[in-house]
């Protein structure tokens, strides 16, 4: 499940290259957040911690702000996962702060909340489509 959450992502995120290459500023301000720790040594774990990583980050950040919203938080989740207790009071928090926060379940899905937050038009994302279908 790990690594379909992980694939989902990355498909996400060269979707945003594609865009950034074709001019799509917005794509390029998004970044994911390094929530993985446990993955390695509990050494590095500590030192990320001490850098100031934070459980229960959204993955997906986009610092910019579109209308009431300060910036766009994508958290993805691959059914059955869920959001933890601490993923929901990060999440909480953000909303209290005028943050636009989702749980995706598929690159896609993250891909058309992204697109749909910066009201982006189709000639804008038809970059996308083309490389989708081709």
């Amino acid at each position: 499940m790990r690594h379909r959450e992980h694939d989902e992502q990355v498909l996400f995120f060269r979707c945003l290259a594609i865009l950034e290459g074709y001019g799509v500023e917005q794509a390029g301000l998004t970044f994911a957040v390094p929530n993985g720790a446990r993955l390695v040594s509990v050494r590095h774990a500590k030192r990320m911690v001490m850098e100031g990583l934070r459980g229960g980050v959204p993955d997906i950040i986009c610092p910019i702000a579109v209308g009431e919203h300060i910036g766009l938080a994508i958290e993805m989740k691959i059914p059955p996962n869920k959001s933890t207790v601490k993923q929901k009071r990060w999440q909480a928090d953000l909303r209290r702060y005028r943050w636009r926060v989702e749980e995706c379940h598929d690159g896609i899905e993250a891909l058309k909340v992204w697109v749909e937050y910066h009201g982006l038009t189709p000639e804008q994302v038809r970059p996308l489509s083309e490389w989708i279908d081709g």
